[in-house]
């Protein structure tokens, strides 16, 4: 986090905008502190895709999407941040875990359950 929080303040030192600086002071400060202050072990950062397909050639927009998710973990790994793209089971499985938690771990999810999950609602 050091270095990327380090990349953060160098980036805001080169803003002109007084109102963009303040809230990147307040983010690196933020970001700072949590960091400080949590006895976390390991820290993991999801980052969520947004995309809007306007052609409906899966295989242009798939691409497209994988584009953008290499310039994304680029740079992230510039500010040595390690990146991972999670298959369908991991992303299932993560949501799983943040809206039912104590069922995920009595329950975990499996494979059978991606195919019974695909069968109801395709």
């Amino acid at each position: 986090m050091d270095k990327y929080l380090k990349g953060f303040k160098d980036r805001i030192n080169s803003n002109d905008e007084l109102i963009y600086k303040k809230q990147a002071e307040n983010y690196v400060d933020f970001v700072g502190k949590l960091v400080t202050n949590n006895k976390i072990l390991t820290r993991r950062f999801y980052v969520v895709l947004p995309y809007k397909a306007t052609d409906h050639d899966f295989s242009i927009v798939a691409e497209q999407l994988k584009q953008s998710a290499e310039l994304v973990a680029k740079g992230l790994g510039r500010l040595g941040m390690q990146t991972q793209k999670l298959n369908s089971l991991e992303v299932l499985d993560l949501f799983y875990s943040f809206y039912s938690p104590s069922n995920a771990k009595r329950q975990p999810l499996r494979e059978q359950t991606i195919q019974l999950l695909k069968e109801a609602y395709l």
